[in-house]
């Protein structure tokens, strides 16, 4: 099963099961949803491709993303809200349309990413003083599938300053 696929089968899924969330609704509302899947996808490839690196501060964990990534997801969002406007879905100032269209592609973009890709980009880093045969692992759980919320106030900025 491709990409796509997955992505098809949830929102089929979602339908069946009588769901009610925004992406129904919007879906509902006539938004193309290969242009909704491609816009997803965009975010979720500026989590999948970012560089996870340690700054040596408690171990924590800075993300560094790429503008390529994030030019890409400049164009397909774009057109996503040509098609919002085209639909009068989101109604008010281009800022407050945008900012919307944002926050539900921020909301939903794994749906748009496959099994393998969220499983690569995730796991448990243990501590190496740790002995694990006694109580089973004990680390720190790291998910770079998830764009941190200090990351998406960048993301954001960044993509609608080029819209």
């Amino acid at each position: 099963m491709n990409i796509k696929e997955r992505y098809d089968d949830e929102i089929e899924r979602m339908k069946l099961n009588n769901e009610k969330n925004d992406l129904i609704e919007i879906l509902k509302q006539g938004i193309n949803s290969d242009k909704l899947y491609n816009a997803l996808r965009s975010i979720y490839l500026i989590a999948f491709n970012s560089k996870p690196i340690n700054n040596g501060d408690n171990n924590k964990v800075q993300v560094v993303h790429q503008f390529s990534d994030m030019d890409n997801a400049v164009v397909k969002i774009k057109e996503l809200i040509l098609e919002y406007d085209r639909n009068n879905f989101i109604t008010g100032e281009t800022t407050n349309r945008i900012e919307s269209c944002l926050n539900l592609l921020k909301k939903y973009y794994t749906l748009s990413a496959t099994n393998e890709e969220i499983n690569s980009k995730s796991g448990m880093v243990k501590n190496e003083n740790y002995n694990n045969q006694i109580c089973g692992v004990i680390g720190t759980y790291y998910n770079f599938n998830d764009i941190p919320n200090d990351s998406w106030v960048d993301i954001k900025k960044y993509i609608m300053e080029r819209i």
